[in-house]
């Protein structure tokens, strides 16, 4: 039961928390959010929080008895009922201790239905890279290849938009992007990698703040089929200006001016295509 159950519905929560959240960090919508749609999603994550606390300790701890886990699962389906087309809970069966399994796949049919409810009417999807070695990585979804959906890689910085573009596009850093088993050698044979450019129009349905700054990537024939076959995007940058390792880390620390510590935070977005 617990890892036919319990642990994926905790993953699939966790997969939503962490996209849904990070929207809600980027955009720093808070509780005084006033747009109807930044309050749902903020609404939304506040109870996928929940969720994954409970459904956290239910896939990781042993001889939790199943009427236990039935009823916490149940609980999920009335806090999530209010993101479903109907607003209310469905039908549920009775706890059947001599049937666990049918009565528990029935449950995560419903919690599946209700969290694919969440987040599906999103006019984008995002995702942080992360350090790897000399890397900043980033893992794709299958659907995200198909043709038709465009990727953009948004810089969060504290340097002004003009510093941020005059760094990744003037050769300075020497920003190369390929997919990770790739970009090394991109990188130190000089080729042009993925083209990617300045963005000065991103779609509207991104987050604008005045600390992002997009870039367009453009599927390079060259290099996008290596791409569709690891499904991981990185970036590769000039490591004699980086102030520090980029192991595990988010933040892109480069070498400045004494007082000023330019930082770079970089996420990949994809706007489906229309219709």
């Amino acid at each position: 039961m617990r890892a036919e159950i319990l642990q994926p519905i905790y993953y699939k929560i966790g997969s939503l928390v962490r996209d849904l959240g990070g929207t809600v960090r980027d955009r720093e919508i808070t509780f005084l959010e006033t747009d109807p749609e930044a309050r749902l999603m903020f609404e939304q994550v506040r109870l996928l929080n929940e969720a994954a606390a409970v459904t956290q300790i239910l896939a990781r701890t042993n001889g939790v008895h199943p009427v236990v886990a039935y009823t916490e699962l149940c609980r999920l389906i009335g806090q999530l009922a209010i993101f479903g087309p109907d607003r209310r809970i469905p039908e549920l069966s009775e706890y059947d201790h001599d049937n666990l399994g049918g009565c528990f796949f029935e449950l995560k049919r419903i919690l599946d239905y209700l969290l694919n409810m969440i987040g599906a009417d999103r006019k984008f999807q995002q995702r942080p890279f992360g350090g790897h070695g000399l890397q900043m990585r980033v893992e794709m979804e299958e659907p995200w290849l198909a043709p038709g959906w465009q990727m953009f890689v948004g810089v969060e910085s504290n340097l002004v938009s003009g510093e941020v573009i005059g760094l990744l596009t003037s050769g300075q850093m020497n920003m190369k992007i390929a997919s990770s088993d790739r970009v090394e050698e991109v990188y130190a044979l000089g080729h042009r990698g993925m083209v990617f450019r300045y963005e000065p129009q991103p779609p509207r349905v991104l987050p604008v703040t005045k600390k992002d700054t997009y870039f367009s990537i453009e599927r390079s024939p060259d290099e996008w089929p290596f791409v569709q076959r690891t499904r991981r995007l990185a970036i590769r940058l000039n490591e004699r200006l980086l102030d520090g390792d980029l192991e595990g880390k988010r933040d892109v620390m480069i070498r400045g001016q004494p007082g000023k510590q330019p930082v770079m935070r970089f996420t990949l977005y994809i706007v489906p295509p229309k219709g």
